[in-house]
């Protein structure tokens, strides 16, 4: 049933899977504690220098990471109580259409702001970094991985100026 070249194992790594999430998340930790460490190695102040730039750093990744997924589901959020996915919601739901795979559609609420209280519930469980409950929102169920690296971004400048103390 694998007919096409795109289907072969070697090829389908490119674009199935969890690999690239994995990756992503190592090459994020070598770019957040590359900085700190080169400036704490070349000025003359390292530690002060290092720990200015943790601290720099963790400031703006919150803004970096959440900014962007707030606007989006914010907009999905609007979309979905003007109606823009209730086409979507029916051709998914029809086999005849879609026999394989059967796509969530987040519920379109009566009023507005019930639609608005559910959006603000949903970027609750995405901000409240300790809770390891579900992280799937349901506005972009593929922002999971946002709360994941903003855990793994504090558990980095957690261990930096401890790293650079020693140095």
């Amino acid at each position: 049933h694998n007919r096409w070249f795109h289907q072969l194992p070697v090829f389908r790594m490119a674009y199935g899977g969890t690999w690239p999430i994995s990756a992503f998340f190592v090459i994020s930790g070598f770019a957040l504690s590359h900085r700190p460490l080169k400036v704490s190695r070349d000025a003359a102040d390292g530690f002060t220098s290092g720990a200015s730039a943790v601290a720099s750093g963790l400031f703006r990744r919150p803004f970096r990471l959440y900014g962007p997924p707030l606007i989006a589901t914010f907009i999905t959020m609007v979309l979905i109580q003007l109606g823009a996915y209730e086409h979507g919601r029916k051709v998914s739901g029809d086999t005849n259409w879609v026999p394989v795979i059967n796509e969530a559609h987040h519920k379109r609420f009566d009023s507005f702001g019930l639609q608005l209280g559910d959006w603000l519930h949903e970027t609750w469980k995405m901000f409240h970094v300790f809770w390891w409950g579900d992280l799937h929102n349901q506005y972009d169920v593929h922002l999971w991985t946002i709360p994941t690296e903003f855990r793994c971004s504090l558990a980095i400048f957690l261990v930096l100026p401890m790293y650079i103390s020693l140095r």
